[in-house]
């Protein structure tokens, strides 16, 4: 985008009866994507560009009765001395959020793909000079035999292992957007190093973001045991996280779904 306000316009039947049309402005970032969100309720009835008071008696946007959807831009909705009538916003997709109460789509990703998600935002989208790939690129597969270099000589094993482990991320990489891309509603679990041990003998720790140079490991059973819990759990609609395990010994049965409200929807 270029920074400018835009707005999203939604046309229902009352369009057709009474020249009424819902609009919602957003802010697009200078330079680069950013993620709009736009909630229906911040829909509010215009018609001829002006907005309709309250007292205006116009029924609030229908969401069953959408017929039309659009982006606009409106010069006056800017800052005018910043504006000359020009403008330019480039969409990679838009989405519509069902009301789901659990999510209809459970997919086990990768502890390292959160940070070379930040990797290839920098390198492939905004242009930024690339810096050195993910140096723990390897996690839930386990790291690759040591590499040899072309002059012969064997190559680091953290960053052999790292470049090796590169094409298995951007495949989970490019599953994580095309789910998020789907409307479907979704739970993304990353596993820092799969480990088959029996489950339960640590504490679970969730987070979201880079989860760091050492992302620790988790048994198997207990990512087949957060899979299971989020199944009917809505507080794992849309909430992608990285799962390992802390050195604490669980004193109890742990709650997973306590650990799943913690989380935000929605967040890369």
């Amino acid at each position: 985008g270029d920074g400018k306000v835009y707005t999203a316009v939604v046309r229902t039947s009352a369009y057709e009866r009474e020249g009424v049309e819902y609009h919602a402005d957003f802010a697009a970032a200078g330079g680069g994507f950013c993620t709009a969100r736009l909630p229906f309720s911040n829909f509010h009835a215009y018609r001829d560009g002006r907005r309709l008071s309250a007292a205006a008696d116009v029924a609030e946007l229908d969401r069953r009765d959408i017929t039309g959807l659009a982006v606009g831009f409106f010069p006056q909705r800017n800052d005018p001395s910043k504006t000359t009538g020009e403008f330019y916003l480039s969409l990679a997709h838009i989405k519509a959020y069902r009301k789901r109460d659990e999510p209809e789509f459970v997919y086990i990703s990768d502890a390292a793909v959160s940070r070379h998600h930040a990797y290839q935002m920098s390198t492939n989208v905004l242009g930024v000079a690339p810096g050195p790939a993910p140096a723990d690129a390897a996690s839930a597969e386990g790291a690759a035999a040591d590499p040899v270099d072309e002059s012969g000589d064997e190559a680091p094993a953290d960053e052999g292992a790292a470049q090796a482990a590169l094409p298995r991320l951007q495949q989970k990489l490019m599953g994580e957007q095309k789910l998020q891309q789907s409307g479907l509603t979704y739970f993304i679990v990353r596993p820092s190093q799969l480990e088959d041990r029996p489950g339960g003998t640590r504490r679970l720790a969730f987070s979201q973001g880079d989860p760091g140079d050492s992302p620790g490991s988790v048994s198997r059973a207990d990512v087949a045991e957060v899979v299971v819990s989020s199944l009917l759990d809505p507080r794992a609609c849309n909430v992608a996280c990285t799962v390992t395990e802390s050195s604490a010994t669980p004193a109890a049965e742990q709650d997973i779904s306590k650990l799943l409200e913690a989380m935000q929807p929605n967040r890369v």
